[in-house]
């Protein structure tokens, strides 16, 4: 137990065939998995043999005394402890004085019903622990941004978000994780180790519909025409961008962006413009809803779980705290994403009456799933626009950043893995332990019993000739013959010679012959009768009514 404890299992029992027996195959596995209650029973059965005959042997012991000492016939010619059941033998035992084989006893029944459920549990597969190293290959690297596609990571988002698709290995919805592989890759299991993450706060906002400054340009008597708008958004000024509009267009979604701030400290926004067509409006748009973000980037390291298997990595499980609690990061880099969004198109715009880019498409389908029914629900625009934004920067990051590392990053984890190492659960090793102390302690202090006792057999009684030659020459046999010549229709004349006569009064000893090599069994007082015992409600009703039951 102690080295399963300190060394994380004490033993590895392989997969490994055994061969087989009667075409069944055998696993070495059976080795820990059968072997030890196999063992454990040996011993219960060679502690049951030893206990056996310790308690056959007892009468004979009480025997050998002289009539001075000489004990009652219930513990010598009428007791035989295998004629009681094992769940209160222990307790005759103790009635009889026979403390040493009632305490055996008692570790019998308790082995019987704890033994085999304890020794079946005692072992167990459990997860292990390993320290393991870590190679991560790739590394992010934000230069890649000026020549990035962005189409993976739209088509990875909107797969996501309008279909509900899961992400990547190395990603989830909000962030983006640095690779890692296990070295030697075989292992598997689940890895817990610190790694890089990326992540966006979008900090977006609906612009408030009077701070909107919205100019009609060329418009027509029939709706076609182009939209400016402009505003400014918390100190970035001059926000400008023009749409055109035309009739056969009901819902826009697009994508805007602007640069803010000097080339050291970029500030740049980028947003949606959502608007729905109404011929009634000065502008032809009515519901129109802008939402400005100033986007936020933040790379940390963090604690993570990931899934191996014989492959490699299969699952991210999660990630342990908050990507914002380090400090975010700022590049000239991000420039190029922000300018280069909003002029991806779409190809499979939900219906043909919307008019949008990829991402404004991307935020339109999002927004119909969180209000559905509506054309522009602002609420519904600005919580699309903030999980898209999250989720567009992590497929950014996943499928365009990651560039080959030289040379490579190297970590350290914890492998949690569940093996055929075999592991001693404590609690149940410590019941058996006691439960095999006890047994142990109690075939001790039968032995010592044996060698301190003296019986007055020379040989084992065997079968009824060895009873007869046990009787010979002893007062039992004309006892019981003037009791059967008393009762000739008693056809159960132990039982009555029990009920009907003073066992607990009658004397039993061994009266050796000159030289103690021989002898005869002596008794006294079994022949005479008693008056019947009354039962157990007789003497219960006599303390209940004691007035009545001695009248009558």
């Amino acid at each position: 137990m102690v080295v399963s404890s300190r060394n994380n299992g004490f033993a590895k029992a392989s997969e490994g065939s055994l061969g087989s027996f009667l075409t069944v195959p055998l696993d070495k596995s059976l080795l820990w998995t059968g072997l030890p209650p196999f063992l454990v029973a040996f011993f219960a059965m060679w502690y049951g043999e030893t206990l056996a005959a310790a308690a056959d042997r007892q009468p004979y012991v009480d025997l050998n005394h002289d009539v001075g000492s000489a004990h009652d016939v219930r513990r010598t010619i009428l007791l035989e402890y295998s004629g009681y059941h094992a769940l209160y033998n222990w307790w005759v035992a103790l009635r009889n004085r026979h403390y040493h084989l009632s305490m055996a006893m008692l570790a019998q029944l308790t082995a019987n019903l704890i033994l085999a459920p304890l020794v079946s549990n005692v072992f167990a597969a459990k997860p292990t622990w390993i320290d393991v190293h870590l190679i991560s290959p790739d590394g992010m690297n934000l230069s890649a941004l000026l020549n990035a596609d962005l189409q993976p990571a739209l088509d990875l988002t909107s797969a996501m978000l309008a279909y509900g698709a899961a992400p990547p290995i190395w990603m989830q919805s909000n962030a983006s994780v640095e690779p890692v592989y296990i070295q030697p890759s075989s292992q598997t299991g689940e890895v817990n180790f610190t790694g890089l993450v990326t992540a966006a706060e979008p900090r977006c906002q609906i612009i408030d519909s009077t701070a909107l400054e919205i100019i009609a340009y060329n418009s027509s008597a029939f709706g076609f025409g182009s939209v400016g708008v402009s505003f400014e958004d918390r100190g970035c000024s001059n926000i400008r961008f023009e749409y055109p509009t035309e009739p056969n267009r009901r819902i826009y979604s697009r994508t805007w962006s602007q640069t803010c701030g000097g080339d050291e400290d970029p500030q740049d926004r980028v947003g949606i413009f959502a608007a729905a067509y109404s011929p009634d409006s000065e502008y032809f748009l009515s519901d129109v809803t802008v939402i400005s973000c100033w986007p936020k980037y933040w790379n940390t390291s963090t604690k993570m779980t990931v899934a191996f298997d014989a492959i490699g990595p299969r699952e991210l499980k999660g990630i342990d705290k908050a990507i914002a609690t380090s400090g975010p990061f700022t590049s000239l880099y991000l420039r190029s994403l922000h300018t280069s969004l909003e002029h991806y198109a779409t190809m499979s715009a939900i219906g043909v009456d919307l008019d949008a880019d990829s991402f404004g498409n991307i935020v339109h389908a999002y927004a119909q799933r969180l209000s559905p029914g509506t054309d522009v629900d602002p609420t519904a625009y600005l919580n699309a626009t903030i999980r898209a934004y999250s989720t567009f920067w992590a497929s950014v990051a996943s499928t365009q950043l990651l560039k080959p590392l030289n040379p490579p990053r190297l970590a350290s984890g914890t492998l949690t893995f569940a093996t055929n190492k075999v592991h001693v659960v404590k609690p149940i090793a410590g019941i058996l332990l006691a439960l095999l102390f006890w047994m142990t302690a109690s075939t001790a202090i039968l032995l010592i019993h044996v060698l301190h006792t003296c019986s007055i057999l020379f040989e084992d009684p065997h079968g009824l000739l060895g009873q007869a030659l046990l009787l010979l020459k002893s007062d039992v046999t004309p006892c019981v013959e003037g009791i059967k010549n008393a009762n000739p229709t008693k056809l159960k004349l132990l039982e009555y010679i029990k009920s009907k006569h003073d066992t607990k009064e009658s004397m039993c000893w061994y009266d050796w012959d000159s030289g103690a090599s021989t002898g005869r069994i002596r008794l006294h007082g079994l022949d005479k009768a008693v008056s019947p015992r009354p039962t157990w409600w007789s003497r219960i009703r006599a303390r209940i009514w004691p007035s009545r039951t001695s009248s009558k």
